[in-house]
């Protein structure tokens, strides 16, 4: 059960994470900032996939691991 929930909340992460990059992505849009330009949107863009690419490298090996604990013979609530 606690696995489930784990994994349910790290693949909001995940799709949270989506989110902001495709709001990188929007025209216009003001704000503090102001409009982007285009070099500006890629720029913001490049940086939000290489922070997801490295949040997904970190999260693999943590799924795995919770997975395996919970897959386990002998797995305790506790333990996962």
């Amino acid at each position: 059960m606690k696995v489930t929930i784990w994994i349910a909340h790290a693949s909001w992460a995940l799709l949270c994470a989506g989110g902001f990059q495709v709001s990188a992505q929007a025209v216009g849009g003001g704000g503090r900032g102001g409009m982007l330009s285009p070099d500006d949107r890629a720029a913001v863009r490049e940086a939000i996939r290489g922070q997801n690419t490295k949040l997904r490298a970190d999260l693999r090996p943590a799924q795995k691991a919770t997975v395996e604990t919970a897959l386990s013979e002998d797995a305790q609530d506790d333990e996962v």
